[in-house]
């Protein structure tokens, strides 16, 4: 599907595409063009509006019957974010995460190669690299890297169904780096320049023409320049994703920049870069600060888009405190800023899982001689409950819970959804399930349907410090083994109490601290002390307590639970328990039943409930 009819369609039909021109922001257009499709890439327009598209698909997929989405957006993006484009992209991934039967694919880059690399004529002339970089690095994408992951995902979408990949390039590179890979497509020596952002901006303003720049592009564009100085970029990267979902190593740096080099360094362009150099000091950068908070933002006739899309410009209100990513929000209890809660997620994501559980989970049920098409819950039960005692230590805390069928409940951390599924089972209630890792969300929604309990139960991706959950939404929260990888324990329950209605119920099953020295690594839980976060009974007990709950039982299980792993431990391997998708499980399994055993640690069961104001 295509704005308008050009060589660029021409081109597209050339190579065997059927092409549909339609507007994106016109639903009845979208719906018709999305007739016989399938399966869906999202591509979101340059515009202040792309939320309207992106509802107008997802609509449109919803009535169309449209079996998977892959949907193009930003890896930082947040609704805290000072870039209208970011704050549009991060709603954008939450509503296709609404459409209830369609497979969603997010590829989320970070900084584009294309984004460096539009310097090439100036570094070709000149041999300069301006850029406001700072010492941030980064290891951009190209963007036939990020097609192709694009088109992984459309080939096989159940695979990659609830996931978000992030295609990076291979290498960090810092700006002076970047400038040398620059300077060697080009053939001449090319030196990186640290140039005010202002500078740099009225470049931009000046080169509007070329880069397709409108204000709106602008706008974004001076709230990503700080990241790269503050480090965002190189937070987590670089990634496998290239390699994982198209089966190719990502481009290097120098690979992509010999494809735009073809500037050629004649006199004539070396004068009118010089001149351009010189007028810059003279024109000075559009006033974004003015032009972000009004109404102009959404004015179709100062962006140069068509009255007839924009009825009525009313202003577009912002965050209360809008942040780049790498910065961190002042609120009563520190949040941790960006780089580290993505320094702790990719920790925690390496613990936990090495992106392949479903396929490992897979294997494995059909080795066992399990129908996929026939899947019964009963089936999961040796490999779904990732934590000391399994599926007994499941059913004893959620009979001190006393729910019922009209329960809402959440499963706070719920890896890979045993314990959402065993009460979505038996008690016909919703489970609302959260995990920070995307794989093992990822897997939870594709073990809920096979067993026929996607209609009962919601996964979501997302931080347990920091839930995506609205006040008061639910009356029991379940918290199983999840506090010993978080520092910030009190952060945990008070994020608990807040999505609990008053007089609901906490209920804890964890691990705790003993009265000897530190266990033996690797755990379950962390391969080295770096993820390992424990506090003592007593400690745990009173940062309960002092979140907003009255703790009504609290029981030392330890006994119980060392002679249950030790039975464990002894029996034949069965081809479905956790070491199916937990690396060296056993040697983990065996470190906690040691310590278990002499004091080292202690298995705690709780209930709590909420304080009334």
């Amino acid at each position: 599907m295509v704005h308008r009819d050009d060589e660029r369609s021409a081109r597209l039909r050339a190579s065997g595409a059927e092409v549909v021109v339609a507007d994106m922001f016109d639903y009845r257009q979208v719906e018709t063009a999305m007739v016989g499709v399938d399966r869906v890439f999202f591509n979101p327009p340059h515009h202040p509006h792309v939320l309207d598209s992106a509802v107008a698909f997802a609509v449109a997929a919803r009535r169309s019957g449209v079996e998977a989405v892959v949907a193009l957006g930003q890896w930082l993006a947040s609704p805290e974010h000072p870039s209208l484009m970011t704050r549009q992209h991060w709603l954008t991934d939450k509503v296709f995460e609404l459409l209830p039967d369609t497979a969603h694919v997010a590829v989320d880059p970070g900084f584009f190669a294309d984004n460096y690399l539009r310097l090439v004529p100036t570094a070709a002339l000149l041999g300069v690299f301006p850029m406001p970089a700072g010492v941030g690095r980064n290891a951009p994408p190209s963007n036939e890297d990020i097609a192709r992951v694009v088109v992984g995902g459309l080939l096989d979408p159940h695979r990659h169904d609830g996931k978000a990949y992030r295609p990076t390039g291979p290498t960090l590179l810092s700006a002076a780096q970047i400038a040398d890979a620059i300077g060697e497509a080009v053939g001449r020596q090319v030196r990186h320049v640290e140039v005010p952002r202002s500078m740099f901006m009225r470049a931009v303003r000046m080169d509007a023409k070329r880069l397709k720049a409108d204000m709106f592009f602008e706008s974004s564009l001076r709230h990503y320049l700080p990241e790269h100085a503050l480090g965002t970029w190189e937070v987590g990267s670089p990634t496998t994703h290239v390699r994982d979902v198209a089966g190719v190593e990502p481009e290097d740096f120098l690979t992509i920049a010999r494809r735009y080099a073809a500037a050629r360094r004649t006199v004539g362009n070396v004068v009118r870069a010089l001149a351009g150099s010189l007028l810059m000091a003279f024109v000075p950068m559009h006033r974004l600060d003015r032009f972000d908070p009004c109404s102009s933002i959404l004015n179709p006739h100062i962006l140069g888009f068509p009255a007839s899309r924009h009825s009525g410009a009313a202003s577009t209100p912002g965050p209360p405190t809008a942040r780049p990513s790498r910065r961190s929000t002042p609120t009563t209890h520190r949040r941790r800023t960006t780089k580290e809660r993505h320094m702790s997620d990719t920790l925690t994501h390496s613990q936990y899982s090495a992106g392949d559980s479903r396929r490992n989970i897979e294997d494995a049920l059909v080795a066992a001689g399990k129908s996929l098409n026939d899947l019964q819950p009963a089936d999961l039960v040796l490999l779904e409950d990732f934590h000391t005692m399994g599926r007994f230590a499941t059913r004893r805390l959620v009979d001190l819970a006393g729910l019922g069928p009209d329960t809402e409940v959440l499963d706070s951390g719920s890896g890979i959804g045993g314990t959402a599924r065993y009460i979505a089972d038996r008690f016909g209630c919703r489970v609302t399930a959260v995990d920070l890792t995307e794989d093992y969300c990822g897997t939870a929604r594709w073990l809920n349907r096979l067993v026929g309990l996607d209609d009962r139960i919601a996964v979501h991706q997302g931080d347990v410090t920091e839930l995506p959950i609205a006040d008061t939404a639910y009356q029991v929260v379940f918290s199983q083994h999840v506090q010993m990888n978080i520092a910030d324990k009190q952060r945990l329950y008070r994020e608990a109490r807040r999505v609990m209605v008053d007089g609901g119920l906490l209920a804890i099953w964890d691990i705790t601290a003993g009265e000897l020295a530190e266990p033996d690594y690797p755990l379950p839980w962390a391969d080295d002390p770096r993820l390992s976060h424990l506090v003592d009974s007593d400690q745990l007990r009173g940062i309960v307590e002092a979140s907003g709950f009255e703790i009504e039982q609290w029981n030392d299980l330890t006994e119980q639970a060392s002679t249950a792993m030790q039975t464990i431990l002894a029996m034949p391997p069965n081809p479905l328990g956790l070491h199916v998708f937990n690396a060296n499980f056993t040697e983990k399994m065996k470190n906690l039943t040691i310590a278990l055993s002499d004091g080292r640690l202690h298995a705690i069961q709780g209930i709590a409930r909420a304080r009334r104001p």
